[in-house]
Parts: C-alpha cells; structure tokens; sequence
C-alpha cells in the first residue's frame, strides 16, 4: 500500500525475476518504452532500482538514471556500483538477496525524506555523466583532429 513499482522494459525481460502472479495495482510491467520516453518519465519516479549481477558494476541504465537526476537502490554483489552509491550519497545499497532488498525497500518507506537529498546530491554528480556532455566533447575532440 506504501509503494508501487513500475517495470520498463522488453516483454519479458523481468519475468525470471517477478513472476505474473505478482503484478498488481502495486506492481505494474509498462513493457519496452522508447528511450525518449524513458527519460521523461524517470525524474518522476521517488528511486530506481540498479540490479546488476556479476562483475557487470555500470550498465547503460545506471547512467539514464543519473541523467534523470534519479536516486538508485543498487541491489548488486558487485562492490563497485555500491561503493559509487555509497560514496556519492545518491540512494541505498544491498546484495541481490531478494530479503535485503525487500528490507532496504522498507527502510525506505519509514525515511522517505532521504529521498529529496539523494536528488540534489545525484543532481551535483550528474554534469559528470551527462549524456550531451560527453557528445559534445566527443564531438569538440573529432572537429579538432578533422580540421
């Protein structure tokens, strides 16, 4: 009753992880959005979850969300992605164990105004990884090695 959760992403992409019977008017599957799309929704959301399993520690939608100015739960054994979290004091951290995110979903709902300063400290880091940034950059290095 506290918390929705939405899912965007390719059919099925989640199905390995929640399973039909768990969807509800709490837990919802948007199905694939176009990444413009994507973009626009995201900073309407309170937290993401950032699941990455192995050594994978940054994947493309870390990124989307810190262009988002997006707060992450980082659910992952891989130390890395938590230590940036961490570090950074843009969300919450846990393993993959389904429990401690459960918890950590929890602990969110009874402090839920830590959101507001994980914004604003995800909303200082964020010029770091700005996705025009970068293409500019990128695009300053190839005019000047062209001209």
């Amino acid at each position: 009753e506290k918390i929705s959760i939405d899912f965007c992403a390719p059919i099925n992409y989640y199905w390995f992880l929640f399973f039909k019977r768990h969807l509800s008017a709490n837990v919802r599957f948007k199905g694939f959005l176009p990444f413009g799309e994507l973009m626009k929704i995201l900073p309407e959301y309170d937290i993401a979850l950032a699941s990455t399993k192995g050594e994978i520690s940054f994947t493309s939608k870390v990124y989307q969300y810190l262009n988002a100015e997006l707060p992450m739960l980082a659910a992952s054994d891989n130390h890395c992605l938590k230590d940036f979290v961490e570090k950074n004091q843009i969300g919450l951290t846990a393993s993959r164990n389904i429990e401690e995110v459960a918890d950590k979903l929890k602990e969110l709902i009874i402090q839920k105004d830590r959101i507001s300063s994980w914004r604003r400290n995800v909303s200082a880091i964020k010029p770091q990884f700005s996705f025009r940034k970068r293409v500019e950059e990128i695009s300053d290095l190839l005019k000047q090695n062209f001209n």
